[in-house]
């Protein structure tokens, strides 16, 4: 993918192969790995609900008192033992078991435990930031009923396509409600999608774009 979308940059930016290839990784890194900032009004509730619900029940679980000190200290060496069950299996020598790859360490483990203390002190003032959360998603006006039907991907590319030709066309990219795909931003536009591999139309993207943008 990133030669395609480097050739793509070379051909409509009209840039060197090398700052093409730059170009290439940072679109991959803005267009993929962030999301617009668009709260899923529904989905994003119901987890956060569930998140809740969820550290409540652990708050009880994991309280001094919720099992005996026996069955504590079973859980504890069960851990570490499961960590490295199939390496007994397979005769590995103890004081080799913490360097042999593709398991829980027995160090792993016991910071696995550590960490369930550690949630169970931390658990009331994340139940509190949950309760935050789930305020500024009720409150805010980048909140939606659903995503279901938004193409968020073809909408952070359109994004960060944007960005890059302003910088390296010459031109400001388009920013009305809708997108002539036979222009210069269209036609670079509709390559990325392709050089991408993204379902949907650029066009269709543009006009979500136009819809959905933060102010500036």
């Amino acid at each position: 993918m990133d030669d395609a979308i480097a050739g793509v940059m070379q051909r409509h930016l009209n840039v060197s192969p090398a700052v093409a290839r730059f170009r290439a990784r940072g679109f991959l890194e803005m267009a993929f790995d962030d999301d617009p900032y668009l709260f899923d009004k529904t989905r994003d509730l119901d987890n956060l609900d569930r998140l809740s619900r969820a550290l409540g029940e652990a708050i009880v679980a994991l309280k001094p008192d919720a099992m005996t000190q026996a069955a504590r200290r079973d859980l504890e060496g069960a851990a570490i033992y499961r960590a490295h069950e199939r390496f007994l299996k397979q005769d590995v020598a103890y004081w080799d078991m913490d360097r042999t790859p593709g398991g829980l360490t027995g160090d792993a483990a016991l910071a696995c435990l550590r960490d369930l203390d550690a949630l169970a002190e931390l658990a009331t003032a994340v139940r509190g930031a949950i309760r935050l959360t789930k305020q500024v998603v009720e409150d805010s006006d980048r909140a939606r009923p659903s995503l279901a039907r938004l193409n968020l991907r073809g909408v952070q590319v359109v994004e960060v396509a944007r960005r890059i030709w302003a910088t390296d066309s010459g031109t400001p990219a388009p920013s009305g409600s809708d997108l002539n795909v036979a222009g210069p931003f269209g036609a670079f536009l509709s390559d990325l999608f392709e050089a991408c591999g993204i379902e949907g139309d650029p066009r269709a993207a543009f006009r979500a774009w136009s819809r959905e943008r933060e102010p500036s």
